[in-house]
C-alpha cells in the first residue's frame, strides 16, 4: 500500500484525471482507511527502549507514538479528496498529501525485526533501495513534467 501510494500521489499531479477514477478512488480510500487502521495499532503497539528493553506500558507506547511518527502519519492519512468538500479552506494542506510517500521508510525497520539470515535481509535492502531510487527518480519526471506543462 506504501509502494502504492508513493507512486499515486506525484502520478495524481501529472495525470488530472486519476482522482476521478473510480477505480483509484475506492483503492485510495481503503489504503487511507488502512494507515487509520495503522495509526490505532500504533497506539498499542510495543517497542525496544534504549536498554532493549520491551515497552509494554499503554501510557508509555503512547507518548512515544505521539512523539515519533504519528504526526506523519496522521497528515499523510487525511483523504483530502473528501475533507475539502466538507471545508473548502482546507484545500491549502492538500499538498501535504506528499507525505504519504513517507511511509515508504517503515519498510527498513520492517526488515530488521524479521527473523530472516542476514543474505535475506540484504536482499531485502537492496530491493527496497532499487525501489526508493525508481521512487525519486518518478517523482523528478512527474515534477519535470508538470514544469513543461505550465510551461
Amino acid at each position: 500500500m506504501a509502494i502504492f501510494n508513493s507512486f499515486a500521489v506525484p502520478l495524481e499531479k501529472v495525470i488530472t484525471e486519476l482522482p476521478q477514477n473510480k477505480t483509484y478512488e475506492i483503492t485510495d480510500l481503503i489504503i487511507n482507511v488502512m494507515f487509520f487502521v495503522d495509526i490505532v495499532l500504533g497506539f498499542r503497539t510495543t517497542y525496544f527502549d534504549s536498554q532493549g528493553m520491551e515497552v509494554r506500558n499503554p501510557k508509555q507506547i503512547a507518548s512515544n507514538y505521539l512523539h515519533g511518527m504519528f504526526i506523519i502519519d496522521f497528515l499523510s492519512s487525511i483523504p483530502y479528496r473528501y475533507v475539502t468538500l466538507v471545508f473548502p479552506f482546507f484545500q491549502i494542506f492538500s499538498p501535504l498529501k506528499i507525505l504519504k510517500i513517507t511511509r515508504i521508510s517503515r519498510f527498513g525497520p520492517f526488515v530488521q525485526k524479521l527473523e530472516l539470515d542476514e543474505g535475506d535481509k540484504a536482499n531485502l535492502k537492496i530491493i527496497q533501495l532499487i525501489i526508493t531510487l525508481v521512487l525519486i527518480l518518478h517523482c523528478i519526471g512527474c515534477g519535470w513534467f508538470v514544469m513543461v506543462d505550465i510551461d
